[in-house]
């Protein structure tokens, strides 16, 4: 019979860098054809890992903004003799 190589997907679109996994990001591929009558191997990394570019945490906030002032409401009682 034939030497038959292994055969092995396409990686999938890297996943993670996202609030649950911040910091690492990763993809897989699958075995798609075992290696037979001494083809080539399958001894090859089925997933990768990589570092985010920017982690999550460390992304600068937006700055708080405050609206303007309301106007002065109506008293609402006294306290101590003083009205508040």
């Amino acid at each position: 019979d034939d030497p038959v190589p292994c055969v092995l997907s396409e990686w999938s679109a890297w996943e993670g860098c996202n609030r649950y996994t911040p910091y690492q990001k990763f993809r897989f591929r699958d075995v798609l054809q075992t290696e037979m009558n001494g083809g080539k191997s399958c001894d090859v990394s089925l997933n990768q890992t990589a570092g985010c570019p920017e982690p999550l945490e460390d992304k600068p906030k937006p700055p708080c903004v405050f609206g303007e002032w309301s106007g002065w409401s109506e008293c609402s009682g006294t306290c101590g003799g003083q009205t508040h």
